[in-house]
């Protein structure tokens, strides 16, 4: 959506496909935040869709504190791999 805007396939997430279940469905806040960047649910409830113009500013900003988010996790889980290695050696 960020890189290409008006391309359409990017407007509507299907809630019941592997991509949305994988990545989106069971994470916390997951959906919510989708609807906060402004897709809003199909009348069929089976997709979220997006009307209107994205607001490309928001969705940057999301994007960078997910990245952001992201590397703090692997941070803390490299320190807790690493704390729990360091207890189990004799």
């Amino acid at each position: 959506m960020i890189e290409n805007p008006a391309d359409g396939r990017f407007r509507s997430i299907n809630t019941e496909g592997k991509a949305y279940s994988s990545k989106i469905k069971g994470k916390v806040g997951g959906k919510k935040l989708l609807l906060l960047c402004g897709f809003t649910p199909a009348e069929d409830n089976a997709s979220l869709v997006l009307v209107g113009e994205p607001d490309l500013a928001t969705l940057h900003l999301v994007r960078e504190r997910l990245i952001e988010a992201g590397s703090a996790f692997d941070l803390l889980h490299e320190e807790a791999l690493a704390r729990l290695n360091a207890s189990s050696k004799p």
